[in-house]
């Protein structure tokens, strides 16, 4: 046994049970092991988080295959982050936390897209396009993910909705996958001070 089987075995529990529910004792059980013996490897549990984190991270950047293209590269990395992040229940919540956790994999990945981003956005521009593109994707994909736990709209709310909110049930049934690499494009674009298309 060895940290990384750990981690694995972290991520695996975290998907059956959710991060809420994610313990020490469940992982132990999962490799039939005492407990004790995961403390030796991960002693605690911010320890545990950051190497679920940089697990994380690192899948992240190997799921994203460079072009070259500086704009295309940020694009699909955040596209990356995003199929990343949703193979795994809360797997969102953990990479929101790893700044926290200082985990190394999440500031390759910062230190990555600040790299990318260097090559076409001015200086000044950098640091909060980055936060802004990985803020945008990070809440993009907590929504997504914590909808699969949230019950149906009321049906009152279906019946009598469309003529209380018309713009907002317009939005329902759009194509998550336009809307998304939209927003990035548009998101570059402005840091980039053009105009969109």
């Amino acid at each position: 046994m060895d940290a990384g089987t750990i981690t694995t075995a972290a991520l695996d529990t975290m998907a059956e049970v959710g991060l809420d529910r994610l313990t020490m004792r469940a992982i132990a059980a999962r490799l039939g092991v005492q407990v004790g013996g995961l403390y030796y490897y991960l002693p605690d549990k911010t320890t545990l988080l950051r190497s679920m984190a940089d697990r994380i991270c690192l899948q992240i950047m190997d799921a994203a295959a460079p072009t070259g293209d500086w704009r295309l590269d940020a694009l699909d990395l955040c596209h990356a982050t995003r199929r990343t992040l949703l193979e795994r229940r809360d797997s969102t919540r953990v990479f929101a936390q790893s700044p926290m956790v200082a985990s190394v994999g999440a500031l390759g990945l910062l230190e990555r897209m600040l790299e990318l981003l260097a090559n076409g956005i001015a200086p000044d521009r950098v640091a909060v396009a980055a936060d802004t593109l990985l803020s945008y994707v990070t809440g993009f994909t907590l929504q997504e993910q914590v909808g699969t736990d949230i019950q149906p709209l009321d049906p009152s709310l279906i019946t009598n909705g469309p003529a209380r909110f018309p713009r907002f049930f317009a939005t329902i049934g759009c194509d998550v996958e336009t809307t998304f690499g939209t927003a990035l494009q548009a998101i570059l674009a402005g840091f980039q001070g053009e105009s969109l298309p």
